[in-house]
């Protein structure tokens, strides 16, 4: 019977962090890693990390469990040392050693816009709906403030 695959191909080819790091000495401790899902969304800022603690979990026959922390930057901004949450996912990549200095230069940083949207359109069935309830007819897209969405999400935060 022949093998039929079920769903979409996964996007994480690579090995995982601590894959990576159990062949290094000390556990990789100050080499430079980085994701490449990041590097593909992102290409001109870079994201990496600065390993400074590695925990591999030793029970486990796979390599894919342990923890590690790293000093990191994202997209071009640094922010200090910080756990890595991600190091069970397969798409790590290891820096070479000659190669690291050039890598970690940052050329582009990321930066929040200045001034961002305070209406977005509303969704097409939402605005469907809500032209409903108008009971006029209206030609362009609904609009939806954003400010009333910010609080809202952070008022069901606190429930919870």
């Amino acid at each position: 019977m022949p093998v039929r695959y079920v769903g979409r191909e996964s996007l994480q080819k690579g090995k995982t962090l601590y894959e990576i790091s159990r062949r290094l000495a000390n556990a990789g401790v100050g080499r430079v890693v980085y994701r490449h899902r990041h590097a593909e969304i992102w290409p001109t800022q870079k994201s990496y990390f600065r390993l400074t603690k590695v925990i591999p979990d030793k029970a486990c026959t796979d390599y894919r469990k342990g923890e590690a922390w790293g000093d990191r930057v994202f997209r071009g901004a640094e922010f200090g040392e910080q756990k890595i949450g991600s190091g069970h996912k397969s798409d790590w990549r290891l820096v070479p050693k000659h190669l690291e200095e050039e890598f970690c230069q940052i050329t582009e940083v990321w930066q929040e816009p200045k001034n961002p949207p305070s209406h977005i359109p509303a969704p097409p069935w939402m605005n469907v709906l809500l032209k409903k309830q108008i009971g006029q007819a209206v030609n362009e897209p609904l609009m939806i403030p954003l400010e009333g969405l910010i609080k809202q999400t952070q008022r069901k935060q606190q429930n919870s």
